[in-house]
């Protein structure tokens, strides 16, 4: 999924993820004594055929940000869960090979301490019978999940391109 996939970015034409990679590290050459935090999140429609889209938001702690996302091809979930969990296996993958990548250019403790997947569920709704479950996915492979009010990157940002 990943090195064949093409990511956009709000000021930049379609990249692949070598390209999104590259970008992720002039970011962060321009200005490499800051800190900052990787954040993976995903978002879909609920209703008919449906295309996950993951952000991968670069966040310059206290000072503003980029991102990138992924649109996958339509496809129909069945059921709640189907979705959620194609949602969270999405942000998984792209996280991993991310963190993968980055460790091989930038270092091993750049910037991996409490690094999130975002996950659209939360304690109010139809989502919150999902949480343990998303929850023990994403810690599962030394993520921190966030849920429903803190996952803006699924809720915002993914959310602002389902549509």
């Amino acid at each position: 999924m990943v090195h064949d996939a093409f990511f956009s970015s709000p000021a930049a034409q379609p990249l692949s993820f070598d390209d999104m990679i590259e970008g992720i590290v002039a970011f962060i050459a321009r200005e490499p004594n800051r800190r900052y935090k990787v954040v993976v999140g995903s978002d879909s429609s609920a209703r008919g055929m449906t295309s996950v889209i993951t952000a991968v938001l670069v966040w310059r702690i206290g000072n503003g940000g980029t991102y990138f996302f992924h649109r996958t091809r339509p496809t129909v979930y069945h059921t709640q869960r189907d979705r959620i969990i194609a949602e969270t296996m999405n942000s998984i993958m792209l996280a991993q090979e991310i963190r993968s990548r980055l460790v091989d250019r930038l270092g091993n403790n750049f910037l991996w301490d409490g690094s999130e997947i975002h996950a659209d569920i939360g304690e109010n709704g139809d989502t919150k019978k999902f949480i343990k479950e998303v929850t023990g996915l994403i810690r599962g492979v030394d993520f921190v999940p966030v849920i429903k009010p803190y996952a803006w990157c699924a809720s915002t940002v993914a959310d602002r391109h389902t549509g």
